[in-house]
């Protein structure tokens, strides 16, 4: 690998990641705060794990007390950061830089696939700006953040398996993405299409490959029954789903639309991906071309069952149809030539680099934009933090799914629901008695559904306004409710009760 990283390969490399990097955090610090609750329930993790060195398993906060399962490793890469740093600064440091770092394995893989280190460049810098994935992960903090790259660097191992080294990394890669993210399942069934297709298509594949592919597979299965039995048998199949209720789960597994995702991954690297799928199924054979084919297909197949998270997915289909874009412009490359237009070579980088300016570059950077401007504003904080200090330190508190971590993170109070559904019985029920309490227009109902959750405040606010469709509560008007707070978020606290 040190040969690879030499001389002006080496310095042209690391400039594309500082730029990368610098626009990440120039627009990631416009704002202070996350664009997702997830972020903060990152945060509530970090936290504690800096104060007692380990994370929060049994929450007496969350859904007003529930057991937590979840892989620890993502949470104490961030913790060590912040010994230095304040939390909220050292996580928004961390991801980006980790972000960044994508170009990297990219630059491996295409320089493995096309040997051309001035392709692999551009094919990093490429990767560096794809718009669903730069705009997704500038300004919130979870696993899948240190997931995809480290996907990256175990696809580039197992490409390099005939050196004894790679096969090290490759394991080490794979432990780490194992002990941080669920997402490993995803390089299982990947793996698993590969050894098919090679199968099928006769390739010459090394019985290391089978042998590397069969054992992880194992040890993948293996720890991730013994960590999260409880979770497949309290759930059944509903486990792959998270256990979201019926109500979300349309925004979290969206269906396939095919213009949808050439926006969000960028025409050109789409278009060079599907001819190079297309070349290499039914024209030529490449192993290290089916290997990214296999991982292809298989996020495709998991998206159009929605068994994968929709932006999840198409954030690693983004990817990998950017590397493959890398070997497509090469062939191209290589037809210029073999023409008499081989002399405007570096005119046709200078043109596509120009394209993917406004194709990739622009949109990536408007996304972003748009994505820190849903971060949650300093008026809402300062109401979450309002309950820490106005309000009993057993109250709970009925909000947003999406506002929920908030509650207990800023608040330090109970929460009736937050985006963490494992674990959560009768889900769908407690939804719908949140979206039911939001909408009703009977006092006796509000105050049932209030008592039927033990809760002594329920907050008003733009965004559970938009989740549950609703504009003001209707029933608070009565004296059982009293507005303790009014700034662009109104709470209002519960004074009856039915018993």
């Amino acid at each position: 690998m040190k040969r690879i990283f030499i001389g002006n390969n080496a310095r042209t490399l690391l400039f594309i990641f500082v730029v990368v990097l610098a626009v990440r955090l120039l627009i990631t610090f416009q704002t202070p705060s996350f664009s997702t609750s997830e972020s903060y329930f990152t945060l509530r993790q970090v936290e504690n794990i800096k104060e007692n060195g380990l994370p929060i398993y049994n929450d007496a906060i969350s859904y007003s007390g529930r057991q937590l399962i979840f892989l620890p490793f993502f949470y104490y890469l961030v913790s060590m950061l912040t010994f230095f740093l304040p939390t909220i600064a050292a996580a928004k440091i961390l991801v980006n830089i980790i972000s960044a770092c994508t170009i990297f394995p990219v630059y491996l893989i295409t320089k493995k696939l096309t040997s051309d280190r001035k392709v692999a460049l551009f094919t990093a810098f490429a990767s560096g700006f794809i718009p669903l994935y730069f705009s997704l992960t500038i300004n919130s903090i979870s696993p899948t953040v240190l997931f995809v790259p480290l996907m990256l660097l175990f696809i580039y191992f197992f490409m390099d398996l005939e050196k004894k080294k790679s096969l090290y990394f490759l394991i080490l890669a794979f432990f780490v993405i194992l002990i941080s993210s669920t997402s490993v399942i995803i390089i299982v069934i990947g793996m698993l299409l590969y050894m098919l297709l090679a199968k099928l298509e006769h390739l010459n594949q090394r019985r290391e490959e089978a042998e590397v592919i069969l054992f992880l597979t194992f040890v993948t299965f293996w720890l991730m029954f013994l960590l999260f039995k409880d979770v497949f048998l309290f759930h059944g199949i509903s486990f792959i789903w998270r256990n979201i209720p019926d109500t979300l789960l349309n925004k979290f597994f969206v269906s396939l639309n095919v213009a949808e995702l050439i926006v969000k991954i960028g025409i050109i690297p789409f278009i060079y991906g599907l001819y190079i799928i297309y070349k290499y199924v039914f024209r030529s054979k490449d192993k290290n071309i089916y290997l990214l084919i296999s991982f292809t297909l298989s996020i495709l197949i998991m998206i159009w069952l929605k068994l994968l998270e929709f932006n999840l997915g198409v954030i690693l289909l983004s990817i990998l149809l950017t590397i493959m874009f890398g070997r497509g412009f090469k062939l191209t490359l290589n037809y210029l030539a073999r023409t008499k237009f081989s002399k405007y070579e570096n005119l046709v980088i200078l043109l596509l680099f120009f394209i993917f300016l406004f194709n990739s570059v622009w949109p990536a950077f408007t996304y972003s934009i748009d994505e820190v401007g849903n971060s949650f504003t300093p008026a809402e904080i300062e109401a979450y933090k309002w309950l820490q200090s106005n309000t009993n330190n057993q109250s709970i508190v009925i909000a947003s799914t999406a506002e929920g971590h908030l509650i207990t993170y800023y608040g330090k109070r109970k929460n009736v629901i937050d985006s963490n559904f494992i674990l959560v019985p009768n889900i769908n029920q407690r939804y719908e008695d949140i979206d039911q309490l939001y909408r009703a227009f009977s006092l006796t109902e509000a105050i049932n559904l209030i008592t039927k959750y033990k809760a002594n405040y329920i907050l008003v606010s733009p965004r559970a306004k938009e989740e549950f469709n609703t504009t003001e509560l209707k029933y608070v008007e009565d004296p059982c409710f009293n507005l303790t707070y009014n700034n662009q978020i109104k709470i209002y606290q519960s004074l009856c009760e039915i018993k």
